[in-house]
């Protein structure tokens, strides 16, 4: 009898489980429409090429197709010289119910692009990727209505991970 009991509760679970989740790509999107507006704010970023370098930014975010998915539009000029720009992105991300996963698709102005897989809960998001040495790459956005942490970090072997990437943004009215 107690196999039983703990077998429908397992049960129960699993059709909870089931249905928290969203039903549309609209309801999908729901902890992500805090995110909607113009930000502003700067940061750093280091590369091999570049090195590091410090930036003012600009993130655009904007709900598309119906709210099915955002777009989001950044813009980073160097702190030194306010009209070079030293990253430029925009990406789309979506949540696919045959999937049932969030998806961010990137695409820089070197012609870089990807279909990354992404983490959605409340105030956060994590996506990544690996990269041609094998090595992964990681960013992680915290945000509230009014603040927009993101921080990016580095590894070559999944365990030791260097910080690349720091931006703190304010909502702008």
């Amino acid at each position: 009898m107690r196999h039983m009991t703990a077998a429908a509760f397992s049960l129960l679970l699993a059709v909870g489980a089931q249905a928290a989740e969203p039903t549309t790509p609209q309801e999908a999107m729901g902890p992500l429409k805090s995110l909607v507006g113009r930000w502003e704010g700067e940061g750093w970023m280091s590369t091999p090429a570049a090195g590091r370098q410090t930036f003012l930014s600009q993130e655009i975010v904007s709900e598309r197709v119906g709210g099915a998915a955002m777009l989001v539009e950044g813009l980073h000029k160097s702190s030194a010289a306010p009209h070079a720009v030293v990253h430029d992105a925009m990406g789309v991300i979506v949540w696919s119910p045959r999937d049932k996963a969030y998806r961010f698709r990137t695409n820089l102005s070197t012609g870089m692009y990807g279909d990354h897989a992404m983490t959605v809960e409340p105030g956060k998001f994590t996506w990544g990727m690996t990269v041609g040495n094998g090595g992964k790459v990681e960013y992680v956005t915290a945000f509230t209505a009014d603040t927009w942490h993101e921080t990016g970090r580095y590894s070559l072997d999944g365990k030791t991970w260097t910080p690349i990437f720091e931006m703190t943004l304010r909502k702008k009215p």
